[in-house]
């Protein structure tokens, strides 16, 4: 079954295949049976939509949790955090108790 030529997938696999061939865009198209106005008008296409769907991101840092902790000690202390906290907090904490 042959696939449709007005996919973006389709012609994104297209680019990809003829980077990967090492042949020229117009031998490339030669071969493919690819009209050279559908190839561009594809490639700008895709090139215009990738560049209106990039937005800045700001990832939150791995090192603070938010949750509600209880951690019991063999010894029967219990120790409650709620909301924000560092990992390296809790270390600290524990480390107090210590002998």
């Amino acid at each position: 079954m042959k696939r449709k030529r007005t996919t973006p997938a389709y012609w994104q696999e297209q680019f990809a295949a003829q980077a990967a061939s090492g042949l020229s865009v117009t031998d490339y198209l030669r071969r493919q049976r690819i009209r050279s106005g559908q190839w561009y008008f594809w490639k700008k296409r895709l090139r215009e939509t990738a560049s209106l769907s990039l937005v800045p991101v700001e990832v939150a840092t791995a090192s603070a949790l938010v949750h509600d902790c209880r951690v019991h000690l063999p010894n029967g202390i219990v120790l409650e955090f709620s909301g924000t906290f560092e990992p390296a907090q809790l270390t600290q904490k524990l480390l107090q108790l210590m002998p």
